[in-house]
């Protein structure tokens, strides 16, 4: 049996891409969200870059800081979003650094695109 190696994972770098999926998953420390955005342009279009946050939706906490910058809105106490219906299919400019191992890349930050 013969297996052929795709790539995946995005490169780093500033791309337009589709936030295609939230996932809750079990993570190293825990419960965690699994944020998967899928490049729609360029010659990586189609590969994935991801980010993982924790499930605590605190302002100041990693989860919190995604939300504002997906929703493009500093969100407040006592705000209600639900990003995998609101979100999910919308374009987002992302912006990644190389990886810490040399190997795929690590989402930094995120924002929306008007065209949404």
């Amino acid at each position: 049996m013969a297996f052929t190696m795709e790539q995946k994972i995005g490169p780093p770098g500033k791309h337009k891409a589709m936030l295609s999926e939230v996932q809750f998953v079990n993570g190293q420390f825990g419960p965690a969200c699994r944020w998967v955005f899928e490049i729609s342009d360029g010659p990586s279009h189609g590969m994935e870059l991801l980010k993982l946050t924790g499930v605590d939706p605190r302002l100041g906490t990693n989860l919190g800081d995604l939300l504002a910058s997906l929703y493009g809105r500093e969100l407040r106490k006592g705000d209600t979003v639900d990003p995998a219906s609101d979100l999910v299919g919308k374009s987002f400019e992302v912006f990644a650094t190389p990886g810490s191992n040399g190997s795929g890349a690590v989402i930094q930050t995120v924002r929306p695109i008007a065209d949404n």
